[in-house]
């Protein structure tokens, strides 16, 4: 279970909140798919070492980096994210979005190389 935890901690725990609530369910999408990456990398044998990104030796000590980051090191990356939310939003005219597009799923059954 460490060894999950960390590698989607590797994954994803530079993402930011920027407040916008649509995107919201996205990026809880991208924790999950990074969870199950997690996982699967951890079935191969795979993992994030100490000194790859923000991973430190241990679980504990990598979610230690993570909480570190979002408690003090995001507080600038705060300010700069609520000026422009809090800012007037000036008139749009919207328009339909005609494009279709075709994403694959990827899921715990999905096979990698």
């Amino acid at each position: 279970m460490a060894h999950t935890i960390v590698n989607a901690l590797a994954v994803v725990s530079g993402m930011v909140c920027d407040g916008a609530k649509p995107s919201c369910a996205a990026k809880i999408a991208a924790a999950i798919d990074a969870g199950i990456l997690g996982y699967e990398l951890y079935c191969r044998g795979q993992e994030f070492l100490d000194g790859d990104g923000i991973v430190r030796k241990g679980v504990d000590n990598t979610i230690g980096n993570v909480g570190r980051m979002a408690r003090s090191g995001m507080r600038e990356t705060d300010r700069v994210i609520l000026d422009p939310l809090l800012s007037p939003i000036p008139s749009v005219k919207k328009t339909a979005h005609s494009t279709k597009c075709s994403i694959p799923v990827f899921g715990p059954s999905t096979k990698f190389p």
